[in-house]
């Protein structure tokens, strides 16, 4: 999560409008900025939705288990 979220500071220098034709297109690696408000919604919501989706999996195992 950290590493989505870092912005351009001395230490660590990206570009601001990175897309993916012109990464394509010079042959280099992905070295865009990040939102740290947006890193962190969007991995609490990844996290969540998955905790639920193998909860909901766990559930329907067991009481398969049971009914037959």
């Amino acid at each position: 999560m950290f590493d989505t979220a870092r912005s351009n500071s001395i230490t660590f220098q990206c570009e601001e409008h990175t897309t993916f034709e012109t990464v394509k297109q010079n042959s280099m690696v992905a070295n865009g900025c990040g939102s740290p408000m947006t890193a962190r919604f969007y991995f609490i919501c990844f996290q969540v939705i998955v905790s639920q989706v193998f909860l909901n999996l766990f559930i329907a195992i067991v009481v398969d288990t049971f009914i037959l």
